[in-house]
């Protein structure tokens, strides 16, 4: 759950586009409840990171940095990528199938140092890991995240 800055040019001379995915879950149709292991994952996340000076919604003001480097243009697109595969359309269940592997190769390395640091205690730790893995393979639970795809162009010179 680290917060993650990908830089990618796509091979266009003229532009910079940058993708970062959310990790607040988030869910449309009731199929989460208010103090779902996920959400309240994610907080404890979003609080042990920022021990060690990490912003995870960092992605969410990509913008502002690219304006402040001189780019034009700069433009967010934010999309829905599930959390697993309950999603009807095929590509976005492979989308969610990625999405929940991805979570699951995190939890072990965010459920270690960054929980150690708020006090959880080891055993505390292995029953959080538990818990968001049980959770992260459940697809009852429609979540999703916002994953944000950010292109600006470079200025003429």
């Amino acid at each position: 759950m680290l917060p993650i800055l990908l830089i990618d040019t796509f091979g266009r001379e003229d532009g910079l586009n940058s993708k970062k995915p959310m990790f607040m879950p988030f869910c449309d149709d009731g199929t989460m409840s208010d103090n779902d292991i996920m959400r309240k994952y994610y907080e404890e996340c979003q609080r042990s990171m920022a021990l060690f000076g990490y912003d995870i919604e960092l992605g969410t003001r990509v913008g502002d940095f690219l304006e402040r480097a001189g780019f034009d243009r700069v433009t967010s697109i934010k999309r829905k990528t599930p959390l697993g595969t309950w999603a009807r359309d095929k590509t976005m269940r492979v989308i969610g199938l990625y999405t929940r592997e991805a979570v699951l190769n995190s939890v072990d390395s965010v459920i270690g140092k960054p929980f150690a640091a708020l006090g959880f205690s080891e055993v505390d730790r292995e029953v959080w890991a538990a818990k968001v893995t049980a959770s992260a393979k459940e697809d009852h639970v429609h979540q999703y995240y916002n994953f944000y795809f950010w292109y600006a162009q470079k200025p003429e010179c």
